[in-house]
């Protein structure tokens, strides 16, 4: 990692004068995080922004500031009164008065108060009054949160900002439609988080609406995908379930992802860089550890600006729309980039390859292919190999690229899953997980691999782990 971090320091040499003539935009970099239930992490969180002169954006879920004994006064659009996919705000009113005092700091030290609605539920299927009733819950289950648990001797400590200063959202789920940003706008929210796109996008409005994606990444020397945010990471690297004796490898392949994000919006068009992380600290901290260290190494960096979406917001309504898209193009000087970004930005990419798994039902083998431009690249030379599994056993490790079902039939039952996996000097780099069946005279896999979930949204377990 000092290689790394030599390399960015290397950005700081830029000429003065150079400064003063470029017309560049800065470089937005937006951390944030879904949730509000961890007191440590509101304390964590608070502490580093404090000394490292950064800000959050905190999407809060409404139904942490309602006490357990108190769930049913909310009431799910879709599971009626009492139902949340990530529980209450437990049973201790000392805490839930504290999580307000934080959510009050928070405001107070310039971060960025925002909505990530109530009971985490996938709303991509919600009608526009579904959508309307959570919208219009989350102030009252936020604001009311005195009068809603009895906190009336002595009285919670009044929120020091309206209910309408809160002007972002973040789907659960990222489960998004059409219904939604109708519900949005009248709500009078101005921009939502909730969609994704590849690096080097700028942000549009449509219909009032700002787009502020999350990014489509490859994680540093694989060609694994995921999303700009930490459960997906989680997901990609240990499946979901803890790991922590590879913590530090899971650490440093975030912080290296995240820098080569950053590194390719800061030599290429300035677009916004977006970082989304939960109240959790999955594989022992691994990724609340990375997320520290990009922030430390990247924020003040000349023309960085480590804020909230309200800045990004307030720095994108003051443009004419031609000079956002000139942005976009990457039309602006940049004769004074140093080279050591350049390279860094080169050396730390992903790897750009996929695995595919096919097979028939006509025949019991199932195939694997790697395509894309790096796909050579990955498979050749002595170091690479293929390691085929099924419910996690080995059965075969090579070259091979089939594997004949037949061979381990008594291996298999109804919810078995084969699994191949791309591995280069010892490490995995690509792995395509499918369920199998069977079907006729051979064997169906499930139309998807497990490992798209990483491209999906934050699962309710996100946010169920932030108790533990």
């Amino acid at each position: 990692m000092k290689g790394l971090a030599s390399l960015l320091l290397g950005l700081v040499l830029w000429a003065p004068s150079a400064l003063a003539q470029a017309p560049r935009p800065p470089q937005f970099v937006l951390l944030a995080f879904d949730g509000s239930l961890n007191l440590d992490m509101w304390r964590d969180t608070l502490a580093f922004a404090r000394a490292n002169d950064v800000r959050f954006t905190y999407f809060i879920s409404g139904v942490y500031f309602l006490l357990d004994g108190q769930r049913e006064r909310y009431v799910e659009p879709t599971h009626g009164p009492g139902h949340s996919n990530i529980g209450f705000g437990g049973a201790s009113p000392a805490e839930l008065r504290e999580r307000v005092a934080r959510v009050n700091e928070a405001h107070a030290t310039g971060h960025e108060i925002a909505s990530h609605v109530n009971g985490h539920f996938d709303g991509t299927r919600w009608t526009l009054a579904e959508w309307q009733s959570e919208l219009e819950q989350f102030p009252r289950l936020v604001f009311g949160v005195g009068s809603n648990n009895g906190l009336t001797d002595p009285p919670v400590a009044a929120y020091a900002f309206a209910p309408e200063t809160i002007r972002g959202f973040r789907a659960p789920l990222l489960g998004h439609n059409d219904a939604m940003y109708q519900a949005l706008a009248a709500h009078r929210y101005s921009y939502d988080t909730s969609k994704t796109s590849p690096p080097g996008y700028w942000p549009e409005r449509r219909d009032g609406i700002w787009n502020f994606p999350l990014a489509e990444l490859r994680i540093a020397g694989t060609g694994k995908r995921t999303l700009s945010m930490d459960y997906n990471f989680y997901f990609a690297q240990s499946e979901g379930k803890p790991d922590p004796a590879h913590a530090a490898e899971y650490r440093d392949e975030m912080v290296r992802t995240y820098l080569a994000y950053f590194a390719s919006s800061y030599v290429g068009n300035r677009a916004p860089v977006h970082i989304g992380h939960h109240f959790s600290r999955w594989n022992d901290g691994a990724y609340w550890d990375a997320m520290q260290e990009f922030a430390r190494t990247v924020c003040h960096l000349p023309e960085v600006r480590c804020t909230t979406y309200r800045e990004l917001e307030a720095f994108l309504e003051q443009l004419p729309d031609g000079a956002r898209k000139a942005y976009a193009r990457g039309e602006f000087d940049k004769s004074e980039f140093p080279e050591a970004a350049t390279a860094l930005a080169r050396a730390e990419r992903g790897i750009e390859a996929d695995l595919l798994l096919a097979g028939s039902t006509r025949t019991s083998l199932v195939k694997a292919t790697v395509s894309g431009a790096d796909a050579q690249r990955l498979t050749a030379g002595h170091g690479a190999r293929t390691v085929w599994r099924i419910d996690g056993v080995t059965v075969a490790r090579g070259k091979e690229r089939s594997l004949d079902l037949r061979s381990y039939r008594s291996m298999l039952s109804k919810d078995s899953r084969v699994s191949v996996s791309v591995e280069r000097r010892g490490r995995e780099v690509l792995k395509a997980t499918h369920l199998i069946e069977p079907a006729g005279r051979g064997f169906r896999l499930s139309e998807t691999p497990d490992e798209f979930g990483a491209l999906s949204g934050d699962h309710p377990d996100a946010h169920r782990a932030e108790s533990h």
